[in-house]
């Protein structure tokens, strides 16, 4: 098999990812041939960890719009609260879960941080690595998910077969059976797709603990958006689509949105980047209690689901 470059596997991959496409004779191109699948996918899952990138792409629009300056930006990043509040969700209740879906399929978690990242963070970042071997920890500088996961088919010497890469930010939770979701509609529908899962919680976090646990869909989600491709192997090429606004996925790429599990949980904190200017626990908690839809008294499913939220979260009173 050729020893193909990681900059050779790029090209392919940004050639794909600015194709037009769309479903078969619905006036969109046709989305990537169909392959035998028999081989398992390699999956690569990709967290920002507010990483500093002051060209904006790191915060969500209506945030960056109120920052005018790059120190003005790395401040709001970096912020003690707010990166106090992401460590202890993404460490605590975030990476365990990771952790348990790695027991189960051939995958690899990829962290995107800032190297200047004050110190206490970063020491954080690289203690968790060390003990969850499911973190693979690069720089801002290497690159985001497809460059990681190119790296990763080139290293490993991976033959032909499935590569799947998807988000998830570090304030958001995933549960142990999401790649198992996803697993099943990425053996079906092939590569050059996308899989949305549209169906989970929105909940609060504040003072240690989750509040206010609502069901909610969210069909085009950025929490868990998953992107099939496939690696060729004899060849040295990897085709899958790139980044983009997960919003409007579905117009740039196939997709496939299930909403009949419930399959994220996106938290709230009042140092999120958020649309709301300074927020307050009653003004995120507002529009959670008007949501009819809580839990079941005593969900088992709940927990059993997401086991890292034994402890810290508080159902609201019957």
């Amino acid at each position: 098999m050729p020893s193909p470059s990681l900059p050779g596997l790029l090209r392919a991959a940004a050639q794909l990812g600015h194709r037009a496409a769309g479903p078969v004779g619905q006036g969109g191109a046709e989305p990537l041939r169909a392959r035998d699948q028999t081989p398992r996918p390699l999956y690569v899952g990709w967290t920002r960890y507010s990483a500093f990138l002051p060209d904006t792409k790191g915060l969500d629009l209506a945030a960056a719009s109120r920052h005018q300056n790059a120190e003005d930006y790395r401040a709001h990043l970096w912020a003690p609260n707010r990166m106090a509040a992401r460590s202890r969700i993404f460490f605590e209740l975030s990476v365990p879960l990771l952790q348990t879906m790695r027991e189960r399929h051939d995958y690899q978690h990829v962290v995107t941080y800032s190297p200047e990242m004050p110190e206490r963070w970063l020491s954080q970042l690289f203690e968790s690595a060390r003990k969850y071997d499911v973190l693979d920890l690069r720089p801002v500088a290497a690159g985001g998910p497809v460059e990681a996961l190119a790296d990763h088919l080139v290293r490993s010497g991976r033959r032909s077969g499935p590569a799947v890469w998807f988000r998830v930010d570090d304030d958001d939770l995933l549960p142990t059976d999401y790649l198992d979701l996803v697993d099943a509609h990425v053996s079906h529908v092939g590569p050059g797709w996308s899989v949305c899962m549209g169906m989970g919680y929105d909940g609060l976090w504040h003072d240690g603990a989750v509040h206010h646990l609502r069901r909610k869909h969210r069909p085009n989600g950025s929490h868990g958006q998953a992107f099939s491709g496939w690696w060729d192997g004899d060849t040295g090429t990897l085709e899958i689509p790139l980044p983009g606004n997960h919003r409007t996925v579905d117009r740039r790429t196939p997709t496939v949105v299930d909403s009949t599990a419930l399959a994220w949980i996106r938290l709230s904190h009042l140092w999120q980047d958020s649309t709301q200017e300074e927020p307050t626990f009653e003004s995120l908690a507002a529009p959670l209690l008007r949501n009819p839809s809580r839990p079941p008294s005593g969900d088992t499913d709940l927990l059993s689901r997401w086991p890292t939220l034994s402890g810290v979260y508080r159902p609201d009173p019957s």
